[in-house]
Order: C-alpha cells, then structure tokens, then sequence
C-alpha cells in the first residue's frame, strides 16, 4: 500500500496511535531511512502468523463446567427425621431440594414421644426442667431431637434461607432451643415463630433480612399459608404410596396398575367429600396460633386480578380455585401419564410374567395392537402355537424354576 508521497505503508500504519500519525505528518523521515525501518521493525507476514499461532496454542482450553450434582439422587426413605443431627437443606443438591421439602412436609413434625425426657439445668431455685409433651399441642410446627435434647421448629428448617449471622438466628434450624424456662415469658417466649421473624424484620442488619423476615412473617401468620400447607398434606399423604411404588426399579406392575387407580379414587375422593373436615382442621389450626381467619361469605376480592363477578365469595374462592384446583392437576396429571392406551399396554405386557399362568390370548393381542409392524402375518398365525412351546419351556426348564419377576427373563 502507498502513501500520499509513495511511502510504503503496512497495514499495521492504520492502527498506530493518532499521536504517531500526527508526528509522521508533521516530520516525515528521509525515505530510504524509512524503508530501512520499515524492514528493521515490521516481521514479515509469515512471522506474524507464527506469533498468532503460538498465541492461539498457549491459550488455556475451557472445558464447559459440569454440575457436581446432575447425576446426584437422593433416598427419601433414608431421610433423617432427628432435627438435631439432620443436615440442612441447603446442602442437597438444587434440583432435589424442593422434593426433599415435600417429603419431609408429608412426614410432619418430628414429634417422638417419650417416657420421660431428660432434665435440664436452669430451672427456678437450681432445680431442674424438661421437654413437656403438652407443648406439642400448642405449637404444631415443633420439634424434638431427643439427641440433642432441643427443640426446633419445621417450617423454618424448610424454608429459611441461609444465617443472617446474627446470635440465635440458626437456634429452631441448627443449634436447637433448650432453654425451658424461657417457654412462657412472654416476648422472651422462643416456641413463637414470629417473635424471631419480628426481630429480624425490626433489627435487621441490612434492608434485605428484614425484608425477608417481614414476608416470611407475614407469610407464615396468614390463612392462607396455614390452608395451602394442610391441603398439601392431605394429597402427599395420598399419593405417598404410588410415588414409593413406581420408583422401584422391579416393580409389580399390576400393583402399581391398582395404586393408580386407588389414588385416583382417593383423590377424587378427598375432592368430593373432604372440604368441611379440612376446614375444620384449619381453622383449629389458626386459633391455636392466633392466625385471624376470614370471613368465608365476603365477598372475595384479588388484588392482582379484578373480578367482574360479585357473587365470588371467599369460602368459594378456596374451595374451587385453591383446594379443588389442586386436586383437580393432580387427577389431570395421573391421567395423562396413565391414559387407556398406556394402562392396557401395562396389563398386557403381565401376560408375560412368569409367576402367573401366561396369558396367550393377552400375548397376542398384545402383538397385534402395540407391535403390528414387528411382526408379518405369517408369524402371527404361528404365535400362538410357539407361546404354548414356551410356556411348557419356562415352567420346565431348571434355569427358570427361580424366576420371581419378569425381568429376570432378560439376564
């Protein structure tokens, strides 16, 4: 490339700084010093490419980060129920942590009875105290961890977040609560939830915890908190069982045909008939707790979207579009993924299992509906003439006198 006055320029000119521009301007040099330069300092374009490929090699390769936790599975069965030595939630894996929330919520509060409970240092004139049972009755949300001789409280276990650091910010989640004679000194009473929440909420460090702590009390001290968690409880009690049932990896599969259709009945079941003993249990639950309860035939008024309608009233509000409602997804839910379709390729394919007398007409149907492309016309006909060959086979054969479920066949 050349210049104005026949300077030969590299492409390399073009991105010098203004100021040098100016100065070559303003002072060109000789032009054979100049060539002599231009030689001197510039590399040839193989040498360029040499450095950048140089360059491009001792770049640090960066391998996509991979979660430590993808593959992690966690044992709902093997969940420790002491709150004293139970770990955090926080230290399961993110994708498990609402699962393990919703099982330890169907288990409730560990509540473990016993025949008499240590005695703790601190009571009045050097005289000793206990964990009283009747406060069981009072608070629902508490605890015991008979190791730990401490009380702790369930909802904030499953919901808080990490400590705020604060002293006793971690005492009904981590460090557990002993101090017996405190129980009933009224604000120092540490068995109410929201005493702890209105501290936080008032004395907070940052804007934030007190942010957090005011919802969280506000939250937990509403009908609506106290309805949501009874209305979950009495569904996960229901449908406990079939989750258990199909995670097994060696199943009965007309077991699990059955709990499906008992969940569903059970579900339907609690829709249809179960209103008015779940409100009473909420609204003994609120009084016990000092949690105001509304007025069920006010008008029901959203705040977020306006109603047109008038006549919705409160009791309708969350008996239709909150108690119904989740029945009803569960219902829609079981439906879906246990269609006609899937529930009678499941009973067919039991024609197999070798426990029972094989089914050759169940066999053949089976073939013929699910697995028309599988099999000619030709080998339908002689199907049902080779399944009475191999029925004869598997209840002879030695190999198979230990055969105990259908699996087994294939190892």
């Amino acid at each position: 490339m050349m210049g104005t006055k026949g300077t030969k320029r590299t492409i390399d000119f073009f991105f010098k700084p203004k100021g040098d521009v100016v100065q070559d301007r303003e002072s060109p040099p000789d032009g054979d010093n100049q060539k002599e330069d231009v030689h001197e300092t510039q590399p040839s374009y193989q040498q360029q490419q040499d450095v950048n490929d140089n360059h491009v090699n001792e770049s640090p390769r960066v391998e996509p980060e991979k979660d430590v936790h993808t593959s992690s599975k966690v044992n709902l069965d093997s969940l420790i129920r002491d709150p004293g030595v139970r770990p955090s939630i926080l230290s399961y894996p993110t994708d498990h942590q609402d699962e393990i929330r919703r099982e330890y919520i169907r288990l409730g509060p560990y509540q473990l009875i016993k025949s008499k409970d240590p005695l703790t240092p601190g009571g009045p004139k050097g005289r000793t105290r206990s964990f009283q049972e009747v406060w069981f009755k009072r608070f629902w949300w508490l605890e015991y961890s008979e190791t730990k001789d401490a009380a702790y409280c369930l909802p904030c276990y499953l919901f808080n977040k990490k400590p705020v650091g604060r002293v006793g910010s971690d005492r009904f989640t981590k460090q557990g609560f002993n101090k017996w004679k405190m129980v009933n000194q009224g604000n120092d009473c540490a068995f109410i939830t929201h005493e702890v929440l209105s501290d936080i909420a008032v004395t907070g460090s940052t804007t934030s915890q007190k942010g957090d702590a005011a919802y969280c009390l506000e939250h937990l001290l509403s009908f609506d908190f106290v309805i949501v968690m009874h209305i979950m409880k009495e569904i996960l009690e229901i449908t406990d069982k079939l989750c258990q049932a199909l995670q097994h990896r060696s199943q009965d599969i007309i077991n699990a045909l059955a709990l499906v259709s008992t969940t569903k009945t059970l579900l339907q079941k609690l829709r249809d008939e179960s209103w008015l003993s779940l409100m009473g249990k909420v609204t003994l639950a609120c009084e016990n707790n000092n949690i105001p309860l509304p007025d069920m035939n006010a008008t029901y008024r959203n705040l977020i979207q306006s109603r047109k309608k008038n006549n919705v009233t409160v009791e309708h509000h969350y008996r239709v579009d909150v108690f119904y409602s989740a029945i009803d997804r569960q219902l829609v839910e079981l439906n879906s993924r246990f269609n006609e379709s899937v529930t009678e390729l499941l009973r067919l394919s039991v024609a197999l299992d070798p426990r029972k007398s094989f089914k050759i007409d169940d066999i053949c149907t089976l073939v013929k509906k699910f697995y028309p492309l599988d099999f000619t016309d030709q080998e339908n006909i002689l199907l049902k003439a080779e399944l009475q060959h191999y029925e004869l086979d598997v209840r002879n054969h030695p190999s198979f006198k230990k055969v105990s479920k259908l699996s087994a066949l294939y190892f």
